[in-house]
């Protein structure tokens, strides 16, 4: 009994660290981006095909975006009325971003949409991606004035020969899918996307998608310093589903602008890229108090699955371990070495709804007296 009630305390130590304010720094940033893909579709069904509604909810609220425009949707039937070209000319007039997405969005190899640079099929040579990349900069440059500085990959599909190719044509900035944030070939910097909440939204999950959203920015943002949300583009029309996504974006800054106040940023992707890029040391809004860089679960509250996203500086021994109110380990989610960087692990909940605890622990390989640990509130809702 003497040991249970040991183990008790001990925990709920552990449950009151939870809780101590950590180091304030308020003189931190919390960077958003703001990313709206594949501008614009070829569908003329949803009207009107006009990307001002969004670009207005944003403006209003200190807001920035970056456009991925598709080069080749310039010249098509769609967009033959020329509103298009003078909407993206106006919006780079007032500060916001034209970025390159691909040329067609079309492979040269198998004909498939949802992927250019890259194919199952057989690599694309330099000459193609070079045609590609440079056809499609000059339709921008030809229709809007813009030189694209920063290229994202239809479909996220791209490999090294994309990289060399985006390099002697002078790009300095890609946005793709790897975590790394940082120089990914030859002075090209990467600055990731973090997910997308409005791909398929409706009424009855907009409530929902906005607060996973919003947890996941506290926690993915604060822990990195920045985070970039994704949209795609016919869910920005006002003609879709009375604007619902037009709605959902002002909600979500005006809460960031309420919490977060002057410490978050708005900025375009290439404005982000350049910030991280030549600012060496930069704080978190709230610095973990461990060496790991952990973040809270999301979705949160969840049901009935949850991720835990967790980085390592090092090499290490790490379990990640759920407990309930009472301090009773439930769930062993994982107990292995894990290399330097980003991991996530699932947990299925087949527990009753309530408040529970995620422990993560680590201890370095290189360095046995590296240990860190930290511990987390979730809540399950049934």
């Amino acid at each position: 009994m003497g040991m249970k009630k040991k183990s008790l305390k001990y925990f709920l130590y552990l449950l009151l660290l939870c809780f101590i304010p950590l180091k304030s720094a308020a003189q931190s940033k919390l960077v958003i981006v703001l990313r709206v893909d594949d501008v614009l579709s070829r569908n003329t069904e949803i009207l009107p095909r006009t990307i001002t509604p969004f670009q207005n909810a944003v403006e209003q609220r200190g807001g920035k975006v970056t456009w991925l425009v598709i080069p080749h949707r310039l010249i098509e039937s769609a967009n033959a009325d020329g509103s298009l070209v003078r909407e993206l000319k106006t919006t780079v007039s007032r500060g916001h971003e034209v970025a390159q997405h691909g040329y067609n969005h079309i492979c040269l190899v198998c004909g498939q949409s949802g992927h250019e640079m890259w194919c199952p099929t057989r690599p694309l040579l330099y000459g193609e991606q070079m045609q590609l990349i440079q056809s499609g900069r000059k339709l921008l440059q030809d229709s809007i004035g813009v030189t694209a500085a920063l290229f994202v990959s239809p479909g996220h599909n791209e490999d090294s020969t994309t990289y060399r190719a985006l390099t002697d044509n002078g790009f300095p900035w890609i946005s793709t899918t790897k975590s790394v944030r940082n120089d990914i070939f030859n002075g090209l910097y990467n600055l990731p996307s973090d997910a997308e909440y409005t791909w398929s939204m409706t009424d009855a999950n907009y409530r929902p998608q906005l607060e996973s959203a919003l947890n996941h920015i506290r926690a993915e943002g604060e822990t990195q310093g920045c985070y970039t949300l994704l949209f795609h583009d016919y869910f920005i029309r006002q003609g879709y589903a009375g604007g619902i996504v037009v709605r959902w974006i002002g909600e979500v800054m005006d809460s960031l602008n309420l919490r977060y106040g002057n410490r978050v940023q708005y900025m375009t992707l290439s404005g982000a890229a350049q910030y991280f890029k030549t600012v060496t040391s930069l704080s978190p809004i709230d610095s973990p108090v461990i060496p790991s860089l952990t973040s809270q679960n999301y979705p949160n509250p969840f049901n009935p699955s949850t991720t835990i996203r967790y980085g390592l500086p090092s090499s290490s021994n790490v379990t990640v371990k759920v407990f309930n109110i009472l301090g009773e380990q439930i769930a062993d989610l994982v107990n292995a070495e894990q290399s330097a960087g980003w991991h996530e692990t699932t947990w299925d909940a087949s527990v009753a709804s309530g408040v529970y605890f995620y422990r993560i622990a680590a201890v370095s390989l290189s360095e046995p007296g590296q240990r860190s640990m930290q511990m987390k509130k979730m809540i399950l809702l049934k």
